[in-house]
């Protein structure tokens, strides 16, 4: 049972993390190939954890304590870009939210970005397992 509870959690924070993060790419004005390629990681992200949350919902009882931490470690990923990011946001002087790739560039190098892009598409590698374990069962 506490790993049903463990996953929703993570299932929740998750998808909550995956939401913003999409959100701060779509705010950046002039964003590179590479970060267009992350939202389509993070909307593929969004498709396997749904699948998860469903298998969920039907089989509660196929649960692990695996899951949940593969859950966990994408989540740490997630926060990770999310760390790399969101400093960049700014506020224009209508109070909305722009960030510009000329200031990301100058801030961070493409490289810690990148890096941890594959470290979150390792982690949905692993959740896609997972849940092929699940449907399995």
């Amino acid at each position: 049972m506490s790993e049903v509870i463990g996953i929703i959690s993570g299932l929740t924070a998750i998808v909550k993390a995956t939401t913003e993060l999409y959100s701060l790419i779509d705010s950046i004005v002039d964003a590179p190939d590479f970060l267009t390629d992350l939202k389509s990681q993070l909307q593929t992200l969004e498709t396997v954890l749904s699948e998860i949350d469903r298998q969920d919902a039907t089989n509660p009882e196929n649960a692990t304590e695996a899951l949940s931490v593969s859950l966990t470690r994408c989540k740490e990923h997630l926060d990770a870009i999310g760390i790399l990011l969101k400093p960049l946001r700014r506020k224009d002087k209508d109070g909305s939210a722009r960030t510009t790739w000329k200031r990301i560039r100058t801030a961070f190098r493409e490289d810690n970005i990148k890096t941890a892009m594959n470290e979150l598409e390792s982690s949905k590698n692993t959740l896609v397992l997972s849940l092929v374990a699940l449907v399995a069962r």
